[in-house]
């Protein structure tokens, strides 16, 4: 019975681990769980916890967390690691874990409560039937989302204006030789997704224009699906 991995559409820590899957070669089903009511179905699934990504083995293991995961598929899995034994990449990993990675989490969710056509534009993504109708509807499970993550105003203005900066250190990250090299490690899996997505505001992609780090991320996700009908105010851009 192969993996299964349990996920939202657009979520990029998922992808995070479905590439590392699929560096690893170990067989996987993906399932795309209905944002909102995830946690509900994961705790009915025997996960301890509500969040995405997730993963169930063949063995009966449910791990959560893109750091969790690609650590043990190093252990399951022989050959090429998914992990990097120098320090300074797994730094690198870890700080693109815990920062890069909520900030265009922040800025779609700051969106989806604001704009129906961006409820509109994930459900039909996903495949729900009338996404007009249920992104309306959704506007509670969208509110939920936002407060869960800080994605208020302050919250969205304090990334965007942290943006050039961490920008200059993935192209720092890359110049360095740390990731970006000919076989991903799993630093280069969470910095190329999280910049990927900031990719998908349009607002956003000429900030990235040309720089190393847009390359990277279109090489590391190149058919994440955008852009995006989030809009973010202009005044708050970089």
């Amino acid at each position: 019975m192969p993996a299964r991995l349990y996920c939202f559409e657009l979520s990029h820590p998922s992808q995070v681990v479905r590439l590392a899957l699929e560096m690893k070669g170990l067989p996987f089903e993906q399932r795309v769980l209905p944002a909102g009511l995830h946690p509900a179905l994961l705790r009915l699934m025997g996960f301890s916890g509500g969040t995405v990504p997730a993963l169930k083995l063949s063995d009966g293991r449910r791990l959560q967390s893109s750091l969790a995961i690609t650590r043990v598929l190093d252990e399951l899995v022989p050959g090429e690691p998914v992990l990097h034994p120098s320090a300074e990449v797994t730094a690198a990993e870890r700080w693109a874990e815990a920062e890069l990675q909520p900030s265009p989490r922040r800025m779609f969710r700051w969106a989806a409560v604001r704009q129906l056509g961006v409820r509109e534009w994930v459900n039909r993504l996903s495949g729900l039937p009338a996404p007009r109708l249920s992104g309306r509807l959704a506007l509670p499970i969208a509110h939920a989302m936002a407060n869960h993550v800080g994605a208020d105003d302050a919250g969205v203005q304090r990334e965007l204006a942290l943006l050039p900066q961490r920008l200059d250190r993935v192209d720092e990250l890359l110049a360095s030789g740390l990731i970006g090299g000919a076989t991903f490690n799993a630093a280069d899996l969470q910095v190329g997704c999280s910049v990927r997505v900031l990719l998908s505001f349009a607002q956003l992609e000429p900030l990235l224009a040309g720089r190393p780090c847009e390359a990277h991320a279109r090489r590391v996700l190149p058919d994440f699906p955008g852009p995006s009908p989030a809009r973010l105010p202009e005044e708050w851009l970089p």
